[in-house]
């Protein structure tokens, strides 16, 4: 079972898409004590006709000194539909993260969906829509 740890920052930064305000909310989640990912969700404004959050997943060790490289991350979209929670996968292009680097490689939607770890990350994006209060919230809305 994951423990997703909420960074203590929820900033606004502008959408790309229209230039408006957007929360963002990031931190840890752990798997039987250990660090096994980071991740950043960036929530569409309000204004948008569509709700959905932009979630960047990175798995692998963050501990100190690790090399970045070591890590596997995907992009994905979440949004409520009819009551449900549809998670898709996205392009690296459209990370909301700013320095990509650290993600580590950061698979294709066509990469991901046959690499082993694609179950890991709707899991944890999973996890992250139901434990981080801000994205909750902001989903549940």
């Amino acid at each position: 079972m994951f423990q997703v740890e909420t960074g203590a920052t929820v900033y606004a930064e502008p959408c790309p898409c229209c230039g408006k305000e957007r929360r963002a909310s990031f931190g840890f989640v752990h798997e039987n004590g250990d660090t096994v990912a980071f991740y950043y969700a960036a929530l569409a404004p309000l204004s948008h006709s569509e709700k959905s959050v932009i979630l960047a997943v990175s798995l692998g060790d963050w501990g100190h000194e690790v090399d970045p490289s070591t890590r596997l991350a995907a992009v994905m979209r979440a949004r409520a539909v009819e009551g449900e929670i549809e998670i898709a996968f996205l392009e690296p292009s459209e990370s909301p993260v700013k320095d990509r680097a650290q993600l580590g490689p950061i698979l294709s939607r066509s990469d991901v969906v046959k690499n082993v770890a694609c179950d890991r990350f709707v899991g944890i994006a999973g996890a992250v829509l139901l434990d981080d209060a801000d994205v909750n919230e902001y989903v549940a809305r």
